[in-house]
C-alpha cells in the first residue's frame, strides 16, 4: 500500500490576496503528476491488481484579508484579551484566582485545579465563562463541552460532537464571526498582513475509486464522509474501522 499526499494551498505568506492564477498552476501540476502515478501503475503492476483512492480534502478557509477594498464591516478578535477579560470577570464572581489557563484553536482552557480549591462547580464555570465570551465583539456564539457532547451546540450538534476529542478538547469553544481576523493566534506570521482570517464557504469533496471490481459509474448526490473508509475496505475484503457508523456505498461490479 502507497499513501501519497499533495498540497495545493495558496503561499500563505504572500502578500497578494489574488491567488487565482497561482492555484491553477498547482492545479494542471496536480493532474499531471496524477497522470504519472498512473502510468507508473500501469506499467508495473497493472491496474486488473490495483485499487487507486484519490480524494481531495478541502483547503484552509482562512486567507488574507481585502474587507476594506470593499468597504466589508471586519474586525480583530484577541483571544489574549479575551482570556485577561474572562479571568477578571470571573474574579469578580468567584474571588481571586487565575481561572483561564489558556487558548488554542477556538477552544477556552479553565484552570480546573483552581476552580477546585476554591470548591466551585466546573460545569458552572464553563457555563459563566459561555455566557461572558457571548457578548464580546466578534463572537457569534460560544459552546461549553458540556453542549457539544450533550448535542446541544450549533445547527449541526451531532457533527461537532463526533468531531470533537474529549481528550484534547478545552473547557468553551467559541465560534468567531466571518471576516474577523485572530489578532493574535498561534499560527500568527510576522507581517500583520498575514493574520489568519476566519471564512465561512461551503466547499466539497471528490472522491474518485478506480478498482478492478468496480463497474465506472458517477454518484451525482451527495455523499456522507462517513462512507468513504468503510467503502474503501470492502474493496480491499478488509476489515472496515473499529470507529465505522455507516455502511459502504454499493458499486456495480464490473464484467
Amino acid at each position: 500500500m502507497l499513501n501519497l499526499g499533495f498540497n495545493v494551498s495558496p503561499y500563505p505568506y504572500g502578500r497578494d490576496t489574488d491567488t487565482r492564477v497561482e492555484t491553477m498552476d498547482a492545479y494542471i501540476r496536480l493532474d499531471s503528476d496524477i497522470a504519472n502515478i498512473v502510468q507508473a501503475i500501469e506499467k508495473g503492476p497493472g491496474m486488473a491488481n490495483s485499487v487507486i483512492f484519490i480524494a481531495g480534502t478541502p483547503g484552509p478557509s482562512g486567507s488574507k484579508r481585502e474587507d476594506e477594498r470593499w468597504n466589508i464591516p471586519a474586525g480583530q478578535f484577541s483571544p489574549k484579551r479575551a482570556m485577561s477579560l474572562l479571568n477578571i470577570y470571573l474574579i469578580a464572581i468567584h474571588g481571586n484566582g487565575e481561572y483561564v489557563s489558556g487558548y488554542y484553536d477556538g477552544y477556552f482552557f479553565l484552570n480546573r485545579k483552581q476552580i477546585k480549591e476554591n470548591g466551585l462547580d466546573e460545569r458552572t464555570i464553563r457555563r459563566e465563562s459561555a455566557e461572558f465570551l457571548t457578548r464580546m465583539s466578534g463572537v457569534t456564539a460560544a459552546y461549553t463541552i458540556d453542549d457539544i457532547l450533550e448535542r446541544r451546540a450549533g445547527e449541526d450538534a451531532h457533527a461537532l460532537q463526533r468531531n470533537t476529542s474529549i481528550d484534547h478538547a478545552g473547557d468553551v469553544m467559541i465560534v468567531v464571526n466571518p471576516g474577523w481576523e485572530i489578532a493574535d493566534s498561534s499560527s500568527e506570521s510576522v507581517a500583520e498582513t498575514q493574520l489568519p482570517v476566519i471564512r465561512n464557504v461551503a466547499t466539497t469533496s471528490p472522491v474518485y475509486i478506480l478498482a478492478p471490481t468496480v463497474a465506472p459509474a458517477k454518484i451525482e448526490s451527495p455523499v456522507d464522509a462517513r462512507v468513504i473508509a468503510p467503502t474503501v475496505t470492502r474493496i480491499l475484503r478488509i476489515r472496515s474501522p473499529n470507529a465505522a457508523s455507516l455502511p459502504p456505498l454499493r458499486f456495480q461490479k464490473s464484467k
